[in-house]
């Protein structure tokens, strides 16, 4: 049985579920996430139980780091020292899955140059201006854009099952 302040959490966190399921994650996938905040989160921690083999976080908040190393991240990098090589290293290669969680302009681009050939951008952020991107550039790495929204009963019903599992 779920605690109220745990079952608070289900909705948000089956958003990440959603997202992961929509993009195809496979076990072993690399995962870069932009971002940490709630839905960022939600990412970080479906990827993990969905077998992710590495996931690092780029974000500016540096206080949020300890509690993405809790939900399942492997590295936890800042947006200021933002370089593309570095993050691949910390991820053993290019994504294979990018999950914008920013919600910024500027930050749909930016997980489109970071995702490998063939991978997936994930846009959670939901960003309010327009936000340009270079079609060309995108053919060439055969990358997919995708946008859930929320998610399913059954995405819903999972969340709370393994969170009472798990004892979120």
């Amino acid at each position: 049985l779920l605690s109220l302040a745990d079952g608070a959490l289900v909705e948000p966190m089956a958003c990440g579920l959603r997202a992961l399921t929509s993009a195809g994650l496979q076990a072993g996938d690399r995962v870069l996430v932009l971002g940490a905040g709630a839905m960022a989160l939600s990412v970080v921690w479906w990827a993990r139980r969905l077998g992710a083999g590495k996931i690092v976080v780029a974000s500016r908040s540096k206080h949020r780091a300890e509690t993405c190393y809790d939900f399942g991240a492997d590295a936890v990098h800042s947006f200021s020292e933002d370089d593309p090589g570095e993050l691949h290293a910390l991820l053993g290669g290019a994504p294979h899955i990018v999950a914008e969680c920013v919600g910024k302009a500027g930050m749909l681009p930016l997980a489109l140059d970071h995702v490998g050939m063939g991978g997936t951008v994930i846009s959670m952020g939901m960003c309010t201006k327009p936000d340009p991107i270079l079609p060309i550039q995108q053919t060439f790495k055969e990358a997919r854009i995708i946008f859930p929204l929320a998610y399913s009963v059954e995405q819903f019903e999972q969340t709370a099952r393994v969170f009472d599992e798990v004892g979120f």
